[in-house]
């Protein structure tokens, strides 16, 4: 993955537009400041090694992953647990009845 980094030095004497609420322009999006003769990009690489990790980590495309319920593999076996789409939180049972009382 790419990754396009812009670092201007910060002129003394310029405001630090860090610590004020501002609104931000498009190029504000894309170019970052620093002070003195070092730049640390430790934290930048950090948080796009981060941003890069997939939200549902599988091991192959076709993969069924684990059952949130109970925990099972279920590329290997299968379980008696609801779907995901079928469960309900307890402390929205009643909307459900609700909803489905509506319906019938």
């Amino acid at each position: 993955q790419e990754l396009d980094l812009f670092y201007l030095p910060r002129h003394a004497g310029e405001e630090n537009e860090e610590e004020d609420e501002v609104e931000l322009a498009d190029r504000d999006m894309v170019v970052a400041y620093y002070e003195g003769d070092r730049l640390d990009l430790g934290e930048v690489v950090r948080e796009q090694c981060f941003l890069s990790l997939p939200l549902k980590p599988l091991c192959r495309e076709d993969c069924r992953g684990r059952c949130p319920s109970c925990g099972r593999n279920r590329n290997l076996e299968s379980c008696a647990c609801p779907a995901p789409e079928e469960a309900v939180d307890p402390r929205l049972a009643v909307l459900k009845k609700l909803f489905d009382d509506e319906t019938h």
